[in-house]
């Protein structure tokens, strides 16, 4: 019915089973930790080489025309520089004049506003004298 070996023997043929895997695993692999190691290292300097030689030969093709591409485009942009230099002064003055001008009307507009203030006080003054009551003139 029961098995009273409390996992003894689950446990043995745990640590026979790593051991038959560990000695098949080592009788199988193609090579040694080291020599995989340096081949991938070989293999990674290869490689490095190869995309050194056609970032070279990539510069040797596209630089001239790029070159040539920089050259012929220097002119346009430099114009363009020029061009959008004097729209931003001219944005500038415009900016500055407008401003004055929304300034100069404020002004006059308080100044306006003070003047009818103490006309305002002057005629509550006189309606308030004459008690409600309207004169003729």
């Amino acid at each position: 019915m029961g098995n009273n070996d409390n996992g003894g023997s689950f446990a043995l043929g745990l640590l026979v089973g790593g051991i038959i895997g560990a000695l098949i695993g080592m009788l199988l692999a193609p090579k040694p930790g080291a020599e995989t190691r340096s081949e991938i290292w070989e293999r990674s300097e290869l490689l490095r080489s190869r995309a050194d030689e056609a970032a070279a030969s990539l510069r040797e093709r596209v630089g001239p025309a790029a070159e040539g591409v920089g050259s012929r485009f220097a002119p346009a942009v430099d114009s363009v520089r020029e061009r959008g230099g004097s729209v931003a002064g001219s944005v500038r003055d415009a900016g500055a004049s407008a401003m004055g001008s929304v300034n100069a009307r404020l002004g006059r507009a308080q100044e306006e506003a003070e003047i009818v203030e103490p006309e305002a006080e002057t005629t509550d003054a006189t309606t308030s004298s004459n008690n409600g009551q309207e004169t003729q003139s």
